[in-house]
């Protein structure tokens, strides 16, 4: 499993954009990029060795823009 900071530098730009896509509002998408990491860093203990990182980031991004 990488570091958490590098699963951030990794998928940042990325996940930003598809947050955008979604709410259409630069403010907004960074607010909720921001919630969107913060609740990963508090979960990413409980995260298994071979889960795919990238999928289990965009399933919280979701979440975090419907919210």
């Amino acid at each position: 499993m990488i570091e958490f900071e590098d699963l951030v530098n990794k998928h940042s730009a990325e996940i930003f954009a598809y947050i955008w896509r979604m709410l259409r509002d630069t403010p907004d998408a960074e607010d909720c990029l921001q919630e969107t990491f913060l609740r990963a860093y508090r979960a990413y203990v409980r995260l298994p060795m071979d889960a795919n990182q990238r999928a289990w980031l965009y399933k919280i991004a979701t979440n975090t823009a419907r919210t």
